[in-house]
């Protein structure tokens, strides 16, 4: 027996599931739930928990689904989903396209640090920061390890063999990798494939 897959804004809450291997039956908040990014699981807790079936999976909404079920929001929830509109809204409006946008350097080596920096309205910036000038500046967006990749390699096209590195400052560290225990890896490996162009 395969574990059922709901969308967010089906009646999972409701649903009574039943394991295939002991009979435990429950509804999917009262078996063992793990969350992750995109997505949360349901697993039996009555059965032993390296052999327990996962009964349940439940998408979490894209923009798009929320925007389709409006209706079934709270006063509150439609509150939070405008504000989040609004934020990606800024963010989309304010990242880094095109090399185009970023400025000549004369240097021979290129290091840039990745800081994260709090305007007059308490709204959090990423700057990419040579020397004393900011090269970039666009707003934050928290466990940004995706974003840093990606800036990366913008900044790779602008500069070429001459971007050394792309140093997050410590101030950075936590809004940057956030809990998401895949973060550091990516930009580790962002980092390490600069420096190994430049061996090459």
């Amino acid at each position: 027996m395969s574990s059922r897959h709901f969308s967010y804004y089906d009646n999972w809450k409701e649903v009574v599931l039943t394991c295939p291997s002991c009979g435990w039956s429950g509804t999917f908040n009262q078996g063992s739930v793990e969350y992750y990014e995109e997505l949360a699981d349901s697993s039996c807790p009555a059965c032993e928990w390296a052999d327990a079936p996962m009964l349940a999976i439940v998408s979490f909404p894209t923009l798009d689904e929320t925007e389709a079920n409006i209706d079934k929001l709270s006063v509150e929830e439609k509150s939070a989903f405008a504000e989040r509109k609004q934020f990606l809204a800024e963010v989309e409006k304010t990242s880094l396209k095109s090399s185009d946008e970023l400025p000549d350097i004369v240097e021979d080596e290129v290091v840039v640090s990745w800081e994260i920096s709090e305007d007059q309205d308490g709204i959090l910036w990423t700057t990419v920061v040579q020397g004393n000038q900011v090269i970039w500046s666009e707003r934050a967006v928290y466990e940004g390890a995706d974003r840093f990749v990606k800036v990366v390699d913008i900044l790779r096209q602008k500069y070429g063999d001459r971007l050394l590195d792309v140093i997050p400052t410590v101030g950075s560290s936590m809004y940057l990798y956030g809990d998401r225990l895949s973060s550091i890896d990516l930009v580790k490996k962002a980092r390490a494939s600069l420096r190994r162009k430049t061996q090459i």
